[in-house]
């Protein structure tokens, strides 16, 4: 896509879309890999988590509960990681880093986001 006038009105329509369109595949990519944590089958929980209704409703119109639904579930991956893995002090600041990042993030996007 060139930066002409002509495609602004493409870009206002696509730009969104891609990007709901990759938080829907962080969350994807975080309910299979806190499955594979547990050491469960993700298939079940994919289909769970793509015929509920929240996400069939909430996560497809509005940005924040979409967002709001991938960074609770990057932070969720990252406990069943924690608990997995022996980390060394480093990694283990760093973790603290990105869960602190995530949840500041989350909580500027809506207020509730500590509740869960």
């Amino acid at each position: 896509l060139g930066m002409g006038a002509e495609n602004w009105p493409t870009l206002v329509l696509l730009l969104p879309r891609i990007g709901m369109f990759a938080w829907s595949l962080v969350l994807d990519w975080s309910v299979h890999r806190i499955c594979g944590n547990l050491r469960l089958r993700s298939t079940p929980f994919l289909v769970v988590l793509a015929s509920a209704w929240p996400v069939l409703i909430l996560a497809t119109r509005t940005f924040s509960n979409a967002v709001e639904a991938a960074l609770l579930s990057l932070l969720l991956k990252w406990f069943t990681d924690a608990d997995r893995v022996a980390e060394s002090t480093d990694s283990q600041t760093m973790r603290h880093v990105r869960v602190g990042a995530v949840a500041v993030v989350g909580t500027f996007l809506r207020p509730s986001f500590v509740v869960f």
